[in-house]
């Protein structure tokens, strides 16, 4: 789901700082799995669009939004609209 990647490691203990990818997926309903970090995170809706689970939240979001997930937040998709494939930008950082 994931194409090229772009990572900052920290100099001294090559911890992740900064990590940047594209997310692509295929339209239809996906199982709700627990997906969180402890980074926060970014992400781009650069085409397509789809429903996440936000902790208990549903949202829906389309070409042009920009969702921020905090620190160990549970977010996921759980369904991918037809039409127009999905592409997300995702940044996650410390």
């Amino acid at each position: 789901m994931k194409s090229d990647e772009i990572v900052l490691k920290h100099r001294q203990d090559n911890r992740v700082l900064f990590r940047m990818y594209i997310s692509t997926a295929e339209a239809g309903q996906r199982q709700y799995q627990l997906h969180h970090h402890t980074e926060c995170e970014i992400s781009a809706i650069l085409s397509g669009g789809c429903d996440w689970r936000v902790d208990q939240r549903l949202m829906h979001s389309t070409c042009g939004d920009v969702l921020i997930f905090g620190s160990d937040e549970a977010h996921y998709i759980t369904s991918v609209a037809h039409g127009e494939p999905l592409k997300i930008l995702n940044i996650q950082f410390e």
